[in-house]
């Protein structure tokens, strides 16, 4: 029995592979997370963290940028090992077909859920092939209320046609993947921030199908989203910097942000991140660099506060920020890392750019998928002995 939980941070850079480069038999890890770009994975970032752990189980992503302690990582690749000292994990990872995102989530579910009851369960995905909002939605369908879920959906480089996504293999696309976290000794802290603010009027959301949006009072979204925007939303990577705000009508306390993935030019479509139910109302949205930027902090002071006070130390800090904020942010991204690692103190902070944050909010009871936030969760074990 170890006497305590520890996690240990590696980088993975070209012609140089991970460092450190090391292998703690005597205190084996117990799970690994690892994000990075797919010019790592193509050069054997997996295969040597196998190597270095060969009896982890192995969470390995891409992402557009990843984050390890203050730093925004946009080459190579992070990872953090983590061993615990009274929690048990199981993991599990499933391709998830065209349309059945809901039963995949389900499928998770009842492989994690089919003993104890996990404490909380760390959920990631195809960030362009899955549904986040579906995924989600069916795990919950399965897991007891009060299990805490978080992660989110992987990304790609700009404008990538695919993410992937691993687990105990070399990440690829159309997967998802879920880690359960067993044992009364684990202690979980979480907090999630915008700071993004609407514009515009409220939209009545009159046509959709799950995260494909078609028309928005009556007339096509794309056709709406082009007049309103104008060449703001015309350039680059533009349609990042608009989200959009959705609620259920007469529940404005239900409220959350949608991502805008990609569109189509013909039929005036627009898929999202998440669902944007038909019948909700919804707000266009934009960000300010300074407000975006403190929200990250205030995601951190969140799960700082949430966290049981008898928490011991070894902690590690997930943090999933949205590929929207990255691009509002540019250069000013490391920023928003930093105020929310100043806010940690020694936790091993560990994260990636995401297509989809899921977390739960000041406001929900249970997770939701969530875009244009700053998510953290902290893992720790309750200090004491036997």
């Amino acid at each position: 029995m170890r006497k305590r939980m520890w996690t240990r941070q590696l980088r993975w850079k070209a012609r140089q592979g991970w460092d450190p480069d090391c292998a703690l038999e005597s205190d084996p890890a117990d799970l690994v997370l690892c994000f990075g770009d797919t010019d790592a994975y193509e050069a054997g970032a997996f295969e040597a963290l196998r190597a270095m752990f060969p009896k982890a189980r192995i969470v390995a992503s891409t992402a557009v940028a990843s984050i390890q302690g203050h730093a925004v990582i946009q080459q190579g690749a992070v990872a953090a090992a983590v061993g615990f000292s009274y929690t048990r994990i199981e993991a599990s990872c499933i391709q998830v077909g065209a349309g059945a995102s809901f039963e995949a989530g389900r499928r998770l579910a009842a492989q994690l859920a089919a003993g104890d009851r996990p404490a909380g369960i760390l959920l990631l995905a195809d960030g362009l092939g899955v549904n986040g909002s579906e995924l989600l939605a069916g795990l919950r369908s399965v897991v007891p209320a009060g299990c805490t879920v978080f992660g989110g959906m992987t990304t790609g480089a700009f404008g990538s046609p695919s993410t992937s996504l691993g687990l105990d293999a070399r990440p690829g696309p159309g997967n998802a993947a879920a880690v359960g976290f067993y044992g009364p000794r684990l202690r979980i802290g979480d907090g999630t921030a915008a700071g993004w603010d609407v514009f515009g009027p409220v939209r009545h959301i009159t046509g959709s199908d799950g995260n494909l949006l078609k028309t928005l009072d009556g007339r096509p979204a794309l056709d709406l989203y082009r007049r309103y925007l104008g060449d703001e939303y015309l350039g680059p990577e533009g349609h990042l910097l608009f989200p959009l705000l959705v609620w259920p009508v007469g529940h404005p306390e239900q409220a959350v942000v949608r991502t805008l993935i990609r569109h189509d030019d013909e039929g005036g479509k627009m898929l999202f991140a998440g669902n944007v139910p038909e019948g909700y109302l919804a707000r266009l949205m934009r960000g300010s660099l300074d407000r975006v930027a403190m929200a990250a902090a205030d995601a951190a002071r969140m799960a700082m506060h949430a966290l049981p006070a008898d928490a011991g130390p070894g902690r590690l800090a997930l943090m999933v920020s949205c590929i929207g904020r990255l691009r509002l942010l540019g250069q000013k991204a490391p920023e928003e890392v930093e105020d929310a690692a100043a806010e940690l103190g020694d936790a091993a902070g560990i994260g990636f750019y995401s297509y989809g944050e899921i977390c739960r909010s000041e406001r929900d009871a249970e997770p939701q998928l969530h875009n244009q936030t700053m998510s953290v969760t902290l893992l720790a074990e309750a200090a004491g002995h036997g």
